[in-house]
């Protein structure tokens, strides 16, 4: 039996990635955003979810993703160091 073709138009998939502290959660979005984007020809929007003071934050990959394509929603510059937290009306969208 042959596997139906799946392409982007045909689908918005919304990945969900939970885990523990410091388990490497902003890591792994970062680079499946990138894979997505890159290599698929996926429109990705990345929101950073992060609301403890983690070791790793896909905002401060924010600039970089840009530059590839992808959507960020991140806390803005003057909250982006801080320790608080903080969940954008964006995510919503």
């Amino acid at each position: 039996m042959a596997r139906p073709v799946v392409t982007p138009a045909l689908f918005k998939p919304l990945v969900i990635i939970a885990g523990g502290y410091g388990s490497g959660k902003s890591e792994v979005s970062v680079n499946l955003a990138r894979l997505f984007a890159s290599e698929h020809g996926c429109r990705v929007t990345l929101a950073d979810l992060d609301l403890v003071n983690p070791y790793f934050r896909s905002r401060e990959a924010a600039a970089e993703l840009e530059r590839h394509g992808i959507r960020c929603i991140v806390p803005p510059c003057n909250q982006s160091q801080a320790d608080l937290p903080i969940l954008l009306p964006e995510v919503k969208g």
